[in-house]
């Protein structure tokens, strides 16, 4: 079987992280179908350094040009018309063109907007069918009005099947866009294989922490994020926890707030200043693995969500995690069992429980302790397992 990827973001020279659960998936994929399955990917070019075309373990992979000025298109504030229409061009005509030459039984597509929307046009012109995959941050972010709701409505009644990674997106997908229930599949996002429990106190004198605690958020750094409400947060314990710091995996526009110097330096900078916010940008799944070992607690106060991977990562190294009761997050945090949900957007909720949690070291250790006793398998090869007899059957039956 012959399976056309397409996706919005892929792991690239520039930013090898990026997108790397897609990559880690069509690998699964492969192992799990003995072989039998080829997988050919298409993607956008961000950077110029990236390369058009290359091979990443044993797929191909081509990159379509753009006018992104090195940014992806959700780092725009704004993003114009006619960038996004030279986007959408430009990879419908990658598509189409990889699509013929490979000629692959189905097209996958990761995010609904606007790759979905590309994904279901090349499908038309191919005589293929398509599968899309909601992730979250296209329905949350572009599908609620307008011409996006629009163009997600008009993909779901056209795709052969759509996989949703959390219920709450599956249900957006009936209500909203009229998507209908037999077609839908509900499949979060997996983790990679370095993703695993470990020795605590090992990971934390690698990475030479002292006393703690040391608080833990991994992704983008946007507001969407909540990394605002999280700051102002950790400012709150500067009197009930002095010692506690906040570490940052990740990159985006919020980064100069905190690297800001001078007389324009504001409360999020000092708190960078007096070295309790740390910044470490991207980190390698190795590395990243090590500091979801070592820290106290996984924090992630998204705004919205569809089930977010540095989640299921977290959890399944051991760390328990504070998040937003948003979107997939309440179905694999067991509340108050291995972590503790907020309502999103409650800057003085989210420094209550974090006073709460940190003030009894005793209730991390059994939050700790439960994800000891009861591992949960978020592993990229149990998703792969799952999907893969779902893209043969949808494969199956366009032949």
């Amino acid at each position: 079987m012959k399976l056309l990827v397409l996706t919005a973001a892929y792991p690239g020279s520039v930013e090898p992280q990026r997108g790397i659960f897609i990559e880690n998936l069509n690998r699964a994929l492969v192992r799990v179908s003995g072989g039998d399955l080829a997988i050919s990917v298409v993607a956008p070019r961000t950077h110029a350094e990236d390369s058009p075309a290359e091979d990443r373990h044993g797929m191909e992979v081509r990159r379509f040009r753009y006018p992104s000025g090195g940014r992806r298109l959700k780092e725009h504030a704004r993003v114009p018309w006619w960038r996004l229409a030279l986007y959408v061009v430009s990879g419908l005509h990658r598509t189409i063109a990889d699509g013929r030459r490979v000629s692959p039984q189905l097209i996958l597509c990761h995010w609904v907007l606007p790759a979905g929307v590309m994904g279901v046009l090349a499908a038309v012109a191919l005589r293929r069918p398509c599968a899309v995959f909601a992730h979250g941050s296209d329905l949350n972010r572009y599908g609620r009005r307008g011409l996006g709701r629009r163009a997600a409505t008009w993909c779901f009644r056209r795709a052969a099947r759509i996989f949703a990674a959390s219920e709450e997106l599956a249900r957006r997908a009936r209500s909203e866009h009229g998507a209908e229930e037999d077609r839908i599949r509900v499949l979060p996002m997996g983790v990679g294989d370095e993703f695993t429990a470990g020795d605590r106190d090992e990971a934390r004198g690698r990475l030479r922490l002292g006393e703690g605690p040391d608080l833990l958020f991994v992704g983008d750094l946007i507001e969407e994020k909540g990394i605002l409400h999280l700051l102002a947060a950790v400012e709150s314990l500067r009197e009930s926890c002095p010692g506690a710091r906040l570490h940052l995996v990740g990159a985006g526009p919020l980064a100069s707030k905190l690297e800001r110097s001078g007389p324009t330096r504001g409360e999020e900078a000092q708190l960078a200043a007096e070295g309790r916010v740390i910044l470490h940008g991207p980190l390698p799944p190795e590395d990243l693995a090590r500091w979801y070992r070592a820290a106290d607690l996984l924090v992630h106060p998204s705004l919205a969500e569809g089930t977010p991977v540095t989640v299921l990562e977290a959890l399944s190294c051991g760390l328990p995690v504070l998040a937003s009761r948003v979107g997939g997050i309440p179905d694999v945090v067991a509340d108050g069992r291995t972590g503790q949900l907020v309502p999103p957007g409650d800057t003085a909720a989210l420094a209550g429980a974090l006073r709460h949690l940190l003030a009894d070291p005793s209730r991390l250790e059994a939050m700790r302790a439960s994800l000891r006793a009861d591992p949960p398998d978020h592993s990229m090869r149990r998703r792969a397992e799952i999907l893969y007899p779902q893209l043969l059957e949808i494969a199956g039956d366009a032949l």
